[in-house]
């Protein structure tokens, strides 16, 4: 497109200069064959206008060349850069899904093992509760045999002193019976 435009540009250029010309050329001579110095002065000026709009323009189309260039590298820069970007949002979001779906497992294994752990433990609290309960009793058990061992003791020991005395006096009576034994048979007592 930019090149049919600078051509065009150029026809249009070149055919006012050649117009512009021919009609100089024609009214500064007033007959064929014959040139004047100004004519020729005029005819040499033209062409060096001439060169020298072909010499910009020809340096205004590398310049558009060059542009253009440019403009096609940044294109395919920008493009490379997008396709880039767009692959890596890709893999970001694979990854997003990726790393998503990994915790949601993670959690629910830790959420199953934690149910898993306080059934265990209610489990074991239970069975806790129910060895302290029996323990009370037990105390409790053992608290009354004891209290009735202490009352038998006590009721022991209380017979115990009775028999002691009881022994004691059995002792004495049969000192006595032995002495008087003895005198009755005239034995002498140790």
């Amino acid at each position: 497109y930019q090149r049919r435009v600078h051509g065009i540009f150029l026809e249009n250029m070149m055919g006012k200069s050649q117009k512009g010309f021919t009609t100089k050329s024609k009214e500064a001579l007033p007959e064929e064959g014959l040139e004047s110095p100004s004519s020729q002065m005029m005819y040499s000026t033209s062409n060096l206008g001439v060169a020298n709009l072909k010499s910009k323009l020809s340096g205004l189309e590398e310049e558009i060349e060059k542009l253009q260039q440019n403009i096609d590298f940044f294109k395919k820069e920008f493009a490379l850069i997008k396709s880039d970007k767009l692959m890596k949002e890709e893999v970001l979001e694979s990854k997003k899904k990726e790393t998503v779906q990994d915790l949601k497992t993670k959690l629910f294994k830790v959420e199953d093992e934690l149910k898993r752990h306080l059934a265990h433990q209610k489990a074991e609290n239970s069975r806790l509760q129910q060895q302290i309960t029996q323990l009370k009793g037990d105390k409790t058990t053992i608290g009354e045999q004891l209290h009735n061992l202490e009352g038998e003791i006590k009721d022991l020991q209380v017979h115990v002193g009775q028999d002691d005395d009881h022994i004691k006096q059995h002792l004495f009576y049969s000192c006595l019976l032995y002495t008087s034994d003895a005198a009755d048979e005239q034995r002498g007592v140790d």
